[in-house]
């Protein structure tokens, strides 16, 4: 693993001014940086090198080194621009989907912490989510819930007609529901 600071070599110089570069001879290039080679043992004849861009910021550089037969061209670096873009939007949908992964994580906790009975639906009314509080209010499985559509999904009438009531409705909906006893004790949730 070699890191080269930003402006060191022709890497370091892609990598700050965000401009690929061809160097049929890097040995008589200023911008070159033998001590990268040696560092590494490596004799470098010719050499292509072109950013990551997303978002409009280097995240990145992609350099070949050496090509075989001939030197680098036009045709190549057209090549490896193409395949830096379609690397530099993989980099960017992983860090994106890391930073949702991370976000579900820490909303999914709140949601099973909290001692209020919650469960959501998506834009095709299936069941998407039923915390603890609202499984054992309601008497549900979750696991058998979710993914379902509310209408089979939820068993219990008012919790039913809720939702039912609520897709008809431009405005928020403010509800009570009222569970039988399980345990001795009437309950009743209050919706929006």
């Amino acid at each position: 693993d070699v890191r080269i600071p930003v402006g060191v070599g022709i890497v370091g110089h892609v990598a700050a001014t965000a401009e690929p570069l061809v160097v049929n001879d890097p040995a008589h290039d200023p911008r070159f940086s033998s001590k990268v080679s040696s560092d590494v043992g490596f004799v470098n004849r010719n050499i292509i090198c072109v950013p990551l861009i997303s978002r409009d910021r280097v995240i990145g550089v992609i350099e070949l080194l050496n090509k075989e037969g001939s030197e680098f061209d036009q045709d190549d670096l057209d090549r490896l621009q193409g395949i830096a873009a379609t690397v530099a939007v993989a980099i960017e949908n992983a860090g994106l989907y890391q930073q949702t992964e991370e976000e579900r994580g820490r909303l999914t906790a709140i949601l099973i912490s909290t001692a209020d009975a919650i469960v959501a639906t998506d834009a095709q009314q299936r069941v998407l989510l039923i915390n603890p509080a609202a499984a054992q209010a309601f008497g549900l499985d979750p696991q058998e819930c979710v993914g379902r559509p509310y209408q089979d999904a939820l068993t219990h009438p008012g919790l039913r007609g809720l939702f039912g009531r609520a897709l008809h409705i431009d405005h928020a909906l403010t509800d009570e529901i009222t569970v039988e006893p399980r345990e001795g004790t009437l309950q009743t949730f209050y919706a929006n």
